[in-house]
């Protein structure tokens, strides 16, 4: 099936050479198939005969202006620290980003307004700050502006922010979780329009300890959430955004039903049968550093023919598993305990051993292996969201698999710690000792053959520059997703 992914909506043709029988979940279909339609042509025009292509077409898209004072900012945390902002710095992170949004520089605006969250996280003491990804997010912007690849693809598009949508079937894949002092926030993924659509609820709990199973019986648009994240949803009042955000209205004029979402994971035309393929086709796209900001990119389902391997690792808290599929090639699940889902291990675990025959949840590349965050596992009891499980532990967890002897893991690993704290700590507040590891570092990575990347890492010790810390971060970002 030709299918076109527009910034504002998904165009499938289901007859060939029929555009007439083209679907799109957009109000203004026309529209849509028109452009879609253009899609096809230009790629024909230039050749582009593979599979799976990307181009910008209709103009230069937005021009890079702006890209001064973003990267006057990110200088200034990278010499001050994370740990050091200032309120004043904080408040220009804010300013910048509306710049940057009216200039129509959207996936940059996004990236610098998820910064100024993690510096306000860290002010506040909150769980939400992430170190690493405070300096991903350092690394980012510069990628961004540096990169020359189409405009609307690495920076954004001028494209309208939302777009209505005609009545539509979605596919619930279940939900996550997450929160720090005074609120909570859910995220239900949903396939429907050809894409994977997410709808974001956030609440207010004051000093009350929420848990995941106690967000399940929230109302979400009508519905409660531990309802909405196993259900087929149809709706004539749904609102998509560029970035695949979904609002679903409750007017009673626009009627919506739910119902539980059964069998419906078989029909999904994007079902992953085959690892190995899904693994060299995340190895084909751009690094994610520069990739459109789109939410949910990477979340699919996967069909399991068998679940090798389920151990717990009590340092890391995390839960491990190795399926295979029916070709034999293996994917690796792993999750993280939370705090505010203290029932997700042992949910997934009991689901894992329970002969499951699809699993949902976000993919990643890394190490030539895929690996799978999960949302949700389908056994013959029916689909379970670990993050809304009940905290019911039965017993221990089981042992961790046997540990892997990873060279080019260890050594970029090592690589993002010493940035990462380089980043938190500031450039000028740094202590030698950090000056001596990346050094150290350097020489670990030129042990496991990565020269070039060694190299960022010898030229970031010997300058010490917020430049040569860009290098060196989005070099090793790259490596680490690539390998």
């Amino acid at each position: 099936m030709a299918v076109a992914e527009l910034p504002t909506a998904t165009v499938r043709f289901l007859v060939p050479a029929g555009p007439g029988y083209a679907h799109t979940g957009a109000a203004d279909r026309a529209q849509q198939v028109a452009l879609a339609v253009w899609a096809f042509r230009e790629a024909d025009t230039r050749g582009l005969t593979d599979v799976e292509v990307r181009f910008a077409v209709g103009g230069p898209g937005p021009a890079r202006v702006g890209s001064g004072p973003a990267l006057e900012i990110v200088g200034r945390v990278l010499r001050d620290g994370v740990a050091n902002a200032s309120p004043v710095l904080r408040a220009s992170i804010g300013r910048i980003t509306a710049e940057l949004a009216d200039s129509g520089l959207r996936w940059p605006a996004a990236a610098l307004a998820e910064l100024g969250e993690q510096l306000d996280a860290y002010a506040a003491r909150s769980a939400r700050h992430r170190l690493h990804r405070c300096a991903e997010l350092l690394a980012e912007l510069p990628a961004r502006f540096r990169a020359s690849g189409p405009p609307s693809l690495v920076l954004g598009t001028d494209e309208p922010a939302e777009t209505k949508l005609r009545r539509i079937r979605l596919t619930a894949l279940g939900a996550r979780v997450s929160g720090g002092p005074g609120e909570r926030r859910a995220t239900v993924y949903f396939a429907g329009d050809g894409s994977v659509l997410v709808l974001n609820s956030r609440w207010d709990t004051g000093d009350e300890p929420v848990t995941g199973h106690d967000l399940g019986g929230r109302r979400v648009a009508g519905s409660a959430l531990a309802v909405l994240a196993a259900s087929n949803v149809v709706s004539e009042t749904a609102v998509r955004s560029a970035g695949r955000a979904l609002r679903l209205g409750t007017s009673r004029i626009g009627a919506m039903s739910v119902t539980p979402v059964g069998a419906a994971w078989d029909d999904l035309p994007s079902v992953v049968r085959d690892f190995a393929a899904a693994a060299e086709r995340l190895a084909d796209l751009p690094p994610k550093l520069i990739r459109p900001r789109v939410e949910a990119e990477d979340v699919a389902v996967v069909a399991i023919a068998e679940v090798r391997e389920l151990g717990y690792h009590p340092g890391a808290q995390r839960l491990d598993a190795v399926i295979a599929d029916a070709r034999g090639a293996h994917a690796r699940v792993t999750a993280t305990h939370s705090g505010v889902c203290p029932g997700r291990l042992d949910a997934l675990h009991r689901a894992l051993a329970s002969n499951p025959t699809q699993l949902s949840g976000a993919l990643r590349r890394t190490g030539g292996e895929l690996l799978i965050d999960p949302l949700a596992v389908r056994t013959e009891a029916g689909v379970l969201v670990p993050d809304l499980a009940a905290d019911d532990r039965a017993g221990p967890l089981g042992p961790p698999p046997p540990p892997e002897d990873d060279p080019l893991r260890t050594a970029l690993a090592a690589a993002e710690s010493v940035l990462a704290e380089a980043a938190h700590r500031g450039l000028a507040h740094a202590p030698p000792t950090l000056r001596t590891r990346a050094g150290r570092t350097a020489d670990e990575l030129t042990a496991a053959g990565l020269r070039t990347t060694a190299a960022t890492m010898r030229e970031f010790a010997a300058g010490w520059t917020p430049e040569t810390w860009t290098t060196a971060q989005i070099r090793v970002l790259t490596a680490a997703e690539l390998r």
